[in-house]
């Protein structure tokens, strides 16, 4: 018994018994089948010595475990034990070491968060203000406003004179959404199509694209489910990669091992297979974001500002704002 607890591994943490799952499995086993075959032996040494005694009345009741079946069933214990006894070699180290990732990955994506601002103001962000330009302070050709968890509206002006300027919303509380497009005064509410919603929420009605969309690691509506950590290569240096599991999406944040900030991101389920890499971060109220976003799939480069917990109008999710243009999200002074 000593020998068997002698060769598992060593506890991670240093908690005796509690982490050691495999001894434990071993020894149990172990006691177990001695106790059984102490057993076996006193039932038949009992008998026996009845028998010799020649009191037939209290041994009749042994007459029924004769040596076969004592013999047939050692044997059916020997193996179930044997197969505990490898399981117990085999399975528990396989647990261990992913517990063991689970915890790191843990102790990297903490550290990530409080990189990015901490939990306190994360936590607090009710919405946010995403504009992006094709150059770095250039004009914005994109604006989009988010209201967690589920409410998103959006102004984008193409510059062309084929597409012009568009305005939509979509309210995933409420299933309704407009569109205004190039020349339209007015848009009239209607249900968000199924095909759109299937591809938005996830199983709990979760809105999928809004914590990748936002760059925020946490907020109070969503806390990644923490999965597994690995190391990886990316231009010459090591970085960490912790996979997570948020709003249905599978994703791998890639984190620089000095700053803990996310350098890339990628996201590996049906919504989208990109890489995207971020960079130049830049501290908005105490949140670290990124403000140079490449899309690795197309080399598309775009630079982004923010903002948060902005006093909006509220109209903007009943009917589009006029004139269409960046900002008429505003709430009047």
């Amino acid at each position: 018994m000593l020998l068997i607890s002698q060769r598992t591994t060593p506890c991670p943490s240093g908690r005796h018994r509690d982490c050691r799952p495999d001894a434990l499995r071993i020894e149990i086993t172990c006691l177990i089948y001695i106790s059984f075959i102490r057993g076996q032996r006193g039932i038949a040494t009992r008998h026996q010595t009845l028998k010799n005694r020649g009191i037939t009345r209290l041994a009749r009741p042994f007459n029924k475990l004769d040596t076969t079946n004592m013999e047939m069933n050692r044997t059916k214990f020997l193996i179930g034990s044997l197969v505990v006894f490898l399981t117990a070699l085999i399975s528990p180290g396989q647990d261990r070491n992913s517990a063991i990732s689970t915890m790191n990955a843990k102790r990297l994506w903490d550290m990530a968060v409080i990189a990015q601002g901490g939990r306190d103001k994360l936590f607090a962000i009710t919405n946010e203000v995403v504009r992006y330009s094709a150059s770095k302070n250039g004009q914005p050709f994109s604006e989009s406003l988010y209201v967690f968890p589920d409410k998103w509206w959006n102004f984008e002006d193409s510059g062309t004179q084929m597409f012009g300027r568009t305005m939509r919303m979509e309210d995933y509380q409420t299933r309704q959404n407009y569109i205004l497009r190039k020349n339209q005064k007015n848009a009239e509410l209607f249900p968000i199509v199924s095909e759109r919603l299937d591809q938005s929420l996830d199983a709990n009605g979760h809105v999928r694209w809004m914590p990748p969309s936002t760059f925020l690691l946490e907020t109070k509506w969503w806390t990644p489910e923490i999965r597994s950590a690995g190391s990886a290569k990316m231009e010459g240096r090591t970085v960490d990669v912790v996979n997570v599991l948020v709003n249905g999406l599978d994703i791998d944040f890639f984190f620089d091992r000095d700053t803990h900030l996310c350098i890339r991101r990628k996201v590996g389920s049906t919504y989208s297979q990109e890489a995207t890499d971020l960079s130049e971060y830049a501290n908005v109220d105490g949140i670290m974001v990124p403000t140079r976003i490449t899309y690795k799939a197309d080399g598309v480069v775009k630079y982004a500002s923010y903002k948060f917990n902005v006093r909006y109008d509220e109209r903007v999710f009943e009917k589009p704002p006029l004139p269409a243009e960046f900002g008429v999200w505003e709430r009047p002074t």
